[in-house]
């Protein structure tokens, strides 16, 4: 069997590159995985020198912008999130019909990626005393959940995008098919929904309970049966939300990260 024309590269975890490779599962397209394992470095301190000394230098050679996450399509090497979120949006079929929707599309994904930045932002504070870490977190799930109308709350404006898009039955953000702004949304709203379960916020209340067009949309897609490869993969089972070094989400278990502890969601590089 020849070699996928499409590489999907990021770190080894959910982050960033798991709606990306649920996009290409999704779209039953065989794809080589890469996955740059962060490691335990002697002395204290992590590396990544799968990254770092190999695969970055040699993509940099050819795509000066190179960076995680990258999508390889033959000669092409397309990095930046949201530009990697594009190319495989337009290349799969998950992507507008016209240019209004393609515009939405855009529109969406900048929208998602603030949402992502908020996580990391507390996922990767130096502030590791537990008291501190759900002080943080709990703030962090205020803002994205204030329903003001002066609020910034990111949740309630995907919510009102989701009501306006008639045609997809609550399935889909923009048309009556999956675009790729449905994936980073989907794993964002994963990932936000067992902070708030982890964290214990609210008094257990689910997080979308205020959002029933989100929530409707969280239950719905993944039960799309385009999406069970994916969600039965090590992809989603087994990888944890964040690198090692993070306060939460460090391991599938959500507990912090102890160097030296067995790790079963490195190596999956490979052909999907």
């Amino acid at each position: 069997m020849s070699e996928p024309a499409i590489t999907v590269g990021y770190w080894g975890i959910r982050g960033l590159g798991a709606p990306l490779r649920m996009m290409m599962m999704y779209s039953k397209v065989p794809f080589k995985c890469e996955c740059h394992d962060i490691m335990d470095k002697q002395g204290g301190g992590f590396e990544c020198p799968s990254w770092f000394a190999v695969r970055k230098p040699e993509l940099k050679a050819k795509a000066p912008l190179v960076n995680l996450p990258y999508v390889i399509d033959g000669d092409k090497v397309i990095s930046q999130t949201n530009a990697c979120f594009s190319y495989l949006g337009r290349k799969l079929g998950l992507w507008g019909d016209d240019d209004e929707q393609a515009s939405m599309c855009e529109q969406l994904l900048c929208e998602i990626m603030d949402l992502r930045n908020k996580m990391t932002g507390f996922a990767y504070s130096p502030c590791s005393d537990s008291e501190t870490v759900k002080a943080n977190a709990l703030k962090l799930l205020a803002d994205v959940t204030d329903p003001s109308p002066m609020g910034r709350g990111i949740l309630q404006k995907l919510d009102l995008c989701l009501a306006a898009n008639k045609a997809s039955g609550g399935c889909f953000f923009v048309s009556s098919h999956a675009t790729a702004p449905d994936f980073h949304a989907w794993e964002m709203l994963d990932q936000f929904s067992m902070l708030a379960e982890h964290m214990g916020w609210n008094d257990g209340a689910h997080l979308l309970d205020a959002f029933p067009h989100l929530a409707a949309f969280h239950k719905k897609f993944a039960e799309l049966p385009q999406n069970n490869a994916y969600l039965t993969s090590p992809f989603h089972s087994k990888m944890p939300f964040n690198n090692s070094m993070a306060v939460f989400g460090a391991t599938p278990s959500f507990t912090p990260y102890v160097p030296g502890q067995e790790c079963n969601w490195r190596n999956l590089s490979g052909v999907y």
